[in-house]
């Protein structure tokens, strides 16, 4: 595998490489071409109908480029050059937030890339009861869980899961009342983060606020160890293509289970002895 990981990773470094120069070769063009038609047009000499026709089709290519840099900025693919103790753990991480949306609703699988977050997998419809709210949490705490379930550590890229997960657990202890008391901190209306920071501050909200995120954590944690040929077969797949789509997903999800069930239904007969089965009583 790891051979594996070490030529996916050389490969897309190597494109991403070339693709870098072949913009600087363009501006660089495009830049002196520009520059010699403004020094013919300064001293007045006839411009060439060629060096026109150079010059736009350098510009609108150079155009074209910058906008899918723009659309699809380079440092979206930096992870793909990267070490590949690094690509597994990203892909370790986004395989945890798949699995969980997948077990909680398989319709909320969205593409997904290596580089970019998992912000999609969020419910697009406010979840309000108590049980809804902890999906979400449990959503986004299953890229970190993941990672210390396969790796033994887990990376910075969890600070925005934790974030998340810190606000919503915010709500439902300081402004729905999920976790006991009746008490909002909401009540006076202030801004997310005011709020977020009074219900850190208080020591009774932050108490409930910290059992309430591990005790998701932990039902997170159960979930994926039931799970882990789920999140094998996506961070597999990730790591090779860099790119997955809804339909991808649920193709690699169900021939994981398909596999899975195959394996449980193998029975073994622990009467054989050698080559030749026991006689039977």
């Amino acid at each position: 595998m790891q051979v594996g990981m070490s030529t996916s990773a050389g490969g897309h470094g190597g494109r991403n490489l070339r693709f870098t120069v072949l913009v600087v070769v363009f501006v660089a063009l495009v830049a002196w071409l520009w520059t010699r038609i403004v020094i013919e047009v300064v001293n007045g000499e006839a411009i060439p109908r060629l060096e026109l026709l150079l010059t736009a089709i350098a510009s609108i290519a150079t155009l074209v480029v910058v906008i899918s840099l723009w659309r699809n900025p380079i440092s979206r693919n930096v992870h793909l050059m990267t070490t590949p103790a690094l690509r597994q753990a990203l892909a370790t991480h986004h395989a945890g937030h798949i699995v969980a949306a997948y077990l909680e609703d398989p319709s909320r699988l969205r593409r997904i890339e290596l580089g970019q977050p998992c912000s999609g997998l969020r419910s697009e419809i406010p979840a309000m009861t108590s049980s809804a709210l902890r999906t979400e949490v449990n959503i986004e705490l299953a890229g970190l869980t993941a990672e210390e379930l396969f790796s033994g550590e887990s990376g910075c890229h969890s600070a925005s899961d934790l974030n998340r997960a810190t606000e919503i657990g915010a709500d439902m202890v300081g402004r729905y009342g999920m976790t006991g008391s009746l008490v909002s901190l909401g009540a006076t209306r202030p801004r997310r983060r005011r709020f977020v920071a009074r219900v850190l501050d208080d020591a009774r909200t932050r108490k409930e606020l910290e059992a309430l995120l591990r005790e998701v954590k932990r039902e997170t944690t159960r979930s994926l160890l039931e799970s882990r040929h789920l999140v094998v077969a996506v961070r597999d797949a990730l790591m090779r293509k860099g790119r997955l789509d809804a339909r991808q997903l649920r193709a690699i999800l169900a021939n994981a289970e398909r596999t899975r069930r195959n394996e449980d239904e193998v029975l073994v007969d622990l009467r054989v002895v050698g080559s030749r089965p026991a006689a039977s009583q």
